[in-house]
């Protein structure tokens, strides 16, 4: 974290008890949390996805980048110190930098997520039900701007109703 930890070391501190809500799911976020110590989990839909204890973490990231509510819940699970960035525009606006931390991340992120779609596709590209749809899935992923995305899924949904 030696990098970023310089930017973001007179940033607001913020503590955290277990248990306690860091970011919740659907609802407005204070910012963007980097992680200094201890330990969250990370749950979409109440499913834990992870458990993060990596400093220089950073939670709130694709809300502020989607312009939506948050997307999943972040939690303590120790006590933790993070750090605020109330103002994330102004902040990235000061930081360049960060913006590549963060689309860093998300590419490691997405990285993963496609090589988990591809091994799916191989071990179910016999099945017709929704393993079936691992090529176009993968086409959104990779190719489609979000907006054609949005049109197929709203069109998905009204088929599905």
């Amino acid at each position: 974290m030696s990098a970023i930890g310089t930017i973001i070391e007179n940033l607001p501190e913020r503590r955290f008890a277990p248990g306690e809500t860091i970011i919740a799911e659907g609802q407005p976020a204070e910012g963007l949390f980097f992680l200094c110590s201890g330990t969250v989990a990370a749950s979409k839909e109440g499913v834990e996805i992870h458990k993060i204890n990596v400093p220089g973490a950073i939670f709130g990231e694709m809300s502020y980048l989607l312009d939506c509510e948050p997307t999943a819940t972040v939690k303590a699970v120790s006590p933790c110190v993070l750090r605020l960035v109330a103002d994330r525009d102004d902040f990235i606006r000061q930081h360049p930098e960060t913006a590549l931390y963060i689309a860093r991340i998300l590419a490691a992120r997405l990285d993963s997520v496609v090589r988990y779609l591809v091994d799916l596709k191989a071990q179910f590209m016999d099945h017709k039900d929704h393993f079936g749809m691992m090529d176009t899935i993968l086409d959104s992923i990779i190719t489609k701007h979000p907006r054609s995305i949005e049109k197929e899924l709203r069109a998905r949904d009204l088929v599905d109703e």
